[in-house]
Formats: structure tokens, sequence, C-alpha cells
């Protein structure tokens, strides 16, 4: 066995690792690196239908319908199941609903309209001004003369220019004073608030806009769509060994478009540390299950356990301790053929990939 315990071997192993690796990528929406993945696999096994379906999915995500169409086809062409048909599907839908979508106007089209309304309204101004020029002249040359406004009493003085500079040295010349500037919030002097400056904190500035404070959550339980609360549910209703509840220790994303789900648990601290490799394998396979279950559009699903462990230094981490994947297909093939399997039957055949930390002691946690 090597260092980081891959309990599977062969070819076999290597493919489902890299089937492994892809859906990890579109998981986390790098499909550049999804899709570089998965063209390695292909150079590697060029008739593989799952790795042609994978691609599939791969432009089914960048929404080039019509290429995920063709991926699609090759893998039921190679013996991929009904799943794979339905996805092909699904993507020819979406192509000829896009297909049927108007048109955009071409944007020549746009700037010929544009083009065409500012001359319409440019010669509607010059008309218009052409019409009040011909009105002006005609009341002037009638002897109509505008009548002067009556000066108020009060009407400010004219402007007065200052007396230039005298030239002569050692003359002093005496300049008024400017007005003392107001301070923001005084009156003046004829009692008048100078304007607001509406600058924040200044006054006469519109208040702050209060914001909605950010929540975060650091429960496992909180779901971000109905399928993930129903399979957190249905995975939540299992008990350990020991008789602890797994309610409140889950966390499912579930992508209903691919039917696949990452499922990650927590391994309680108090779970007794005899055989723990195997009481978590087992575990795990009774989770899958739950998760099949509970929704019937879940087809393939990674599963994952954490757990806190205490170090040298005597601080508590928690690390990913175990990881395993399931398809619906290959479980309900299982299931047949074992119906009660040991925990070496599930790690040696029905689950792939199966993954155990190396830095984790397995008859311990703390």
């Amino acid at each position: 066995m090597s260092d980081d315990m891959i309990f599977t071997s062969g070819g076999e192993a290597e493919r489902e690792a890299a089937y492994a690796d892809v859906r990890l990528a579109l998981e986390q929406r790098n499909l550049a690196l999804a899709a570089d993945r998965c063209s390695r696999l292909l150079q590697d096994y060029p008739d593989d239908a799952a790795a042609h379906a994978l691609m599939g999915d791969i432009y089914a995500a960048r929404q080039l319908w019509a290429d995920a169409e063709d991926w699609y086809r090759r893998a039921e062409e190679l013996g991929a199941g009904p799943e794979i048909s339905r996805r092909r599907a699904a993507a020819q839908a979406v192509r000829r609903e896009r297909a049927e979508e108007p048109a955009e106007p071409s944007p020549y089209t746009d700037l010929h309209r544009q083009r065409t309304r500012l001359l319409a309204i440019f010669g509607g101004a010059v008309f218009v001004i052409i019409v009040a020029g011909i009105i002006a002249l005609l009341a002037y040359s009638s002897g109509t003369r505008p009548t002067p406004r009556a000066t108020s009493p009060t009407a400010a003085a004219p402007f007065v220019p200052a007396p230039p500079e005298p030239s002569a040295p050692g003359l002093a010349v005496t300049r008024p004073s400017p007005p003392a500037a107001t301070a923001p919030g005084a009156t003046s002097p004829a009692g008048v608030r100078p304007p607001a400056t509406g600058v924040r904190g200044q006054p006469g500035a519109p208040p702050p806009v209060p914001r909605a404070p950010v929540v975060i959550s650091r429960l496992m339980t909180v779901p971000t769509t109905d399928e993930d609360f129903i399979i957190a549910q249905a995975v939540g209703a299992l008990t350990w060994p020991h008789g602890a509840s797994m309610s409140g220790n889950v966390s499912v994303m579930m992508d209903p478009y691919q039917g696949y789900a990452m499922i990650t648990f927590r391994i309680p601290d108090d779970l007794p540390g005899n055989n723990l490799a195997d009481v978590v394998v087992e575990q795990a396979y009774k989770v899958i299950n739950a998760a099949f279950a509970a929704d019937a559009g879940l087809t393939m699903c990674t599963v994952r356990a954490i757990a806190t462990i205490t170090t040298a230094d005597r601080r508590g981490h928690t690390l990913q301790v175990f990881r395993a994947n399931a398809s619906r297909e290959a479980l309900m093939e299982w299931a047949r053929l074992i119906p009660n399997p040991t925990a070496k039957q599930i790690r040696e055949q029905i689950l792939a990939t199966v993954w155990w930390n190396p830095s984790v002691p397995t008859d311990r946690l703390r």
C-alpha cells in the first residue's frame, strides 16, 4: 500500500481518478482546467464513453450546446447509458430554442436610424430659428419697440471701476477689506444661512444610506438549493455506530443539471478510535445510499469526511480525512451482487478512488 493509502490499483483506478479530477474542476467552474484534463483522458482512452460524456458536460457548462450534443452523441455510440441520452436531448432542446429566438437588429440598421433621427431634429431646430427670425423682422419693421422694464427703487447701483493705483513711490493705497468668510453652519450678518455644500459630514448633506449587514454562517446545515436541503436532511437522519446523530454535521452541494453532488460530513470527536478507517468507510457507504434514495436525479457523487486532529503543538486542525466516489448505476449493481458488504469490500470494490489522509492516524483522531 502506498503512502497516500489509495485502495484501488491498476489502470482502472487511474481512470477513475482522472474522472474525479475532471468533475472537481467542473464543480469549481474551472472549465479550462476541466477541458485540459478531459483532453488528456481522451488521449489515453480514445474510446471511453464516460470521457466523451464529461467533455459534453464541459461544453454544456460553456453553453456551447451544439458541441455538447456532438460529444453526448459520441458517448452514446460508445455505449453510454440512458443518462447521457437524456443530457443530449436536453442540449438539443436548448440549442433549438436558442436557434428559434429572433435575431438581434443589425448595428448598421441602428446607426442609420440614429442618423436619420438626428437629421430630423436638426432640421426642425433650423426651421424654428428661421420662423422666429422672420417674426422678429416683421415686428421691427412695423415700428413696434419693446417696452422698457420699470427700474425698482432698490435696484443695485451700476458698477463703478476702482481708480487706478498711483505710480508715485511711497504713496500708500487703502483698499476695502473683503467680507469675512462665514463658517459652515453659521448665519451671515444679514441673518441668511449660506447654502449647504452637499459634502458628506457637512450641514445639509443627505444622511448615509444604511446597508444590510453581511451574515456569514458557520453551520454546515445551511443549504443553498432545494436539492441540497433534501439530501442533507436524509443524510442528517443517520447515526454513527456509537449513537451520535449526523444532523448538523452534513454539507451538500448538488448540481441538478449534471446529477452530481459533493457531500461532506464531519467525524464526531467522541467516536471510538478502534478501526477508525473501517467505521468511516462503512458510514460513507450509508451516506451514499441515503443520498441516492433521497434524490432520484442524483447519478454521481463524491463523499468526503472531515475531522479535527490535535498536532504536536496541541492545536486543533480540521483536515479532510476520507474521500471516495460512487455512481448510482455501479451502486445498484454491487447491491445486487453483495447485499451486505464488509468495510474491505466497500473500500476495494464498491467505491471508486477511495483515499485516506496519511497524516491522520487510523486508530484515533485526537
